[in-house]
């Protein structure tokens, strides 16, 4: 998923920051795991929450700690756009699919998102316009 979420994020530098690019760097996930601890990740993330204009979630691999997110952006209402691979072995959950306040898109690659994440955010700057 780690190459998954690289071609993710720089598609996604096209139209803006992003905030968690590390994410897509293992070795810097691991040394924030060894030099942060787990409230300093939880306040630099909701922080980033808070800045963030727009959230991108990759919902594909279930986690709790995205699940958590995902709802702590709802409840701050940003727009959020989901970003589910489709698999045969294994659904969206059904906290995710059934939010009436998240977009979701399916796909089997990465270059199938430069249209809807395109169209995504181009929507959420006429709205903020």
């Amino acid at each position: 998923m780690i190459e998954t979420y690289a071609r993710l994020i720089k598609l996604l530098q096209n139209y803006g920051q992003v905030l968690t690019e590390h994410i897509a760097d293992k070795s810097i996930i691991e040394k924030e795991e060894l030099t942060q601890t787990d409230a300093e990740i939880y306040s630099q993330d909701v922080h980033w929450l808070e800045e963030a204009d727009i959230v991108v979630a990759e919902v594909t691999v279930t986690s709790m700690g995205v699940g958590f997110e995902i709802g702590y952006a709802v409840k701050l209402q940003k727009p959020i756009l989901c970003l589910y691979k489709k698999q045969e072995k294994q659904r969206l959950s059904a906290m995710i699919s059934g939010c009436d306040d998240l977009e979701i898109v399916h796909y089997q690659g990465i270059e199938e998102l430069k249209d809807p994440i395109e169209d995504f955010i181009s929507r959420q700057n006429m709205l903020t316009s």
